[in-house]
């Protein structure tokens, strides 16, 4: 076991404010790549300062990206991210999912419409009144800005088609 300290500044803050920062124990399990926090459960307060400082319960991320607990498990084992588990509660990083997902440093102001829940090919097919096979074969083929979470997994954000959409119409309205 090691004390570690850690800080973390919180996404709604200003460049120039000061850090939040919090500590707790550590066990550190190689094999798994997790960090076990086995001291008192934590209070709805710290619970809510871990999700302030950009991190979310897994249960959160699975609701992001629409699939099952396990799934997300599943996704996250192989690309070594970082679980920090307590109180039998698993919380992951939203930096950690926003670059699974292809964003390296997203801006700050973004951070809202990011942790929407992502589309699937049913909704996009729903919004543009196509066929599902039709909407995976665009997300497939890189017509749609598209998500690839594994070979099978393919998802799309609310705002890459909204922005796509304004695409659209700012060209039609010059034709």
């Amino acid at each position: 076991m090691f004390h570690v300290q850690v800080a973390v500044q919180v996404p709604r803050m200003t460049p120039g404010d000061p850090w939040f920062a919090f500590q707790f124990d550590v066990y550190s399990s190689p094999s798994r790549g997790t960090i076990s926090v086995p001291s008192r459960p934590w209070s709805k307060r710290t619970v809510k300062n871990l999700t302030l400082a950009g991190y979310a319960p897994l249960a959160t991320i699975c609701a992001h990206w629409r699939v099952t607990s396990g799934t997300a498990r599943s996704l996250l084992a192989p690309r070594s991210v970082r679980i920090i588990r307590r109180s039998g509660r698993a919380f992951v990083s939203w930096l950690d999912i926003w670059r699974l997902e292809g964003l390296l440093a997203p801006p700050l102001e973004a951070f809202d419409a990011l942790r929407k829940p992502l589309l699937r090919r049913e909704e996009v097919a729903a919004r543009y009144g196509i066929g599902q096979r039709t909407a995976l074969r665009w997300m497939s083929n890189g017509e749609l800005p598209t998500i690839r979470l594994s070979p099978r997994i393919l998802r799309l954000r609310e705002s890459d088609l909204d922005r796509l959409d304004d695409l659209q119409l700012d060209r039609d309205d010059v034709a």
